[in-house]
């Protein structure tokens, strides 16, 4: 069988020098079979691309305005070169191609000079059964059907964000949630302070085995504080699908049959059958609320009361948890800088939503920053980042 990277175009292509630049013809409709084989440099000195921090993207944009995305193969063999596939749909109109190398590391980004691609006119027969689009949102959403499909075959677990609110009643630097039963020891937290969210190790300290949480510097829980704390589990895919809510966890207003809470309530009607509160010969009829007598109307009140509680915690329909999965990356500027790429491959800049901290302090988008999602970059409005600013990503996927 014939391997097509065997006949790739070959250039060399110095990422500092503008005066060469490279020109290759290929033709209309090829598919699968186009290549091309970049040896880089930079001031005619061999450029390394050995470096596993670095990454290689290719953009062309078409005569028609349209853009591909690619990703681009690395070899770092006896001979270094980066290969470069070119696909139908690059080759879908006839015309000069340009194309972009941009070169990635540490969210860092650099993209080389302009070369060209001449598309020269085919007569083949299957001209007709190749459109041309633009590239990057299909890309996007073939990734996003690979990972889901690889996640089923490997049937992952999912991630469930849980909550715990407590309500501070004395001025204190260390709460407890010893009772939030869901936390696992040594899982991480999120803290909400009157609905800012704090940030560990500036804002505070967790203790994870104690299950408590200590102010950092002068700062105080005060009287009156509602603080919001927010974990993610892993839990089988078919855990939460179907979630279902205990009549035991239902508090009542006030006590019923000598019970604060409504299965315990609805429990004791049958302890009481030879006391004052007897249902007869309606003892049977499942639901014939109707029937009681006014000394049992008593029973109504628990009944309603279980609907009522349950409409609340149902929103009026079915129960629904909405499950997530939190990715995080921090990066440390070692130059000033005015882009950036989101470092965290999982980012899917469509769908996902993201969050930006530059020293615990949370970003605006548009105000502080701007987003290409095409790049999946973000841009300071302001002048540039200095040197030493830490940058957190926070990226939340929705299930």
């Amino acid at each position: 069988m014939i391997n097509f990277k065997n006949f790739a175009h070959e250039i060399d292509l110095d990422l500092s020098d503008n005066e060469f630049i490279p020109r290759i013809n290929m033709k209309q409709y090829d598919t699968k079979s186009r290549f091309i084989k970049a040896r880089l440099y930079s001031k005619g000195q061999e450029f390394d691309i050995s470096d596993k921090d670095l990454s290689f993207k290719a953009i062309f944009r078409k005569p028609d305005d349209t853009e591909v995305f690619i990703s681009c193969e690395v070899t770092t063999g006896s001979e270094k070169y980066i290969t470069i596939p070119v696909e139908a749909n690059t080759l879908s109109a006839v015309g000069n191609i340009i194309v972009e190398l941009v070169v990635m590391q540490n969210g860092e980004i650099f993209s080389s000079k302009f070369f060209y691609i001449n598309c020269l006119e085919s007569l083949h027969a299957n001209k007709g059964a190749i459109e041309s689009n633009s590239d990057y949102k299909g890309l996007l959403e073939s990734i996003l059907k690979v990972e889901q499909l690889l996640l089923e075959l490997k049937n992952l677990n999912t991630i469930v964000m849980l909550h715990h609110v407590i309500n501070v009643s004395q001025d204190n630097k260390t709460i407890s949630f010893s009772s939030w039963n869901e936390y696992e020891a040594n899982n991480d937290i999120e803290v909400y302070l009157s609905g800012v969210k704090q940030i560990k190790g500036i804002d505070f300290t967790l203790n994870s085995s104690a299950k408590t949480i200590t102010t950092i510097g002068d700062k105080t829980f005060k009287n009156g504080d509602q603080v919001l704390l927010c974990t993610f589990r892993r839990a089988h895919s078919t855990e939460y699908n179907n979630p279902t809510i205990g009549a035991n966890n239902v508090t009542l207003t006030s006590n019923i049959l000598g019970a604060n809470n409504v299965q315990s309530a609805l429990g004791n009607i049958l302890v009481k059958l030879n006391d004052y509160l007897l249902i007869s010969q309606y003892t049977n009829e499942v639901g014939n609320i109707n029937h009681l007598r006014t000394d049992e109307k008593i029973i109504v009140n628990a009944i309603n009361e279980l609907k009522t509680r349950l409409d609340k915690l149902d929103g009026g329909g079915g129960t629904t948890i909405t499950t997530y999965k939190k990715l995080t990356e921090t990066t440390i500027l070692t130059q000033p800088t005015k882009s950036i790429v989101v470092p965290i491959d999982d980012y899917n800049s469509i769908e996902d939503e993201l969050n930006v901290y530059i020293s615990g302090a949370k970003m605006v988008e548009n105000v502080a920053y701007t987003l290409n999602k095409q790049l999946k970059t973000i841009t300071c409005i302001d002048g540039t980042w200095n040197e030493n600013i830490q940058i957190y990503f926070e990226v939340i996927k929705f299930k």
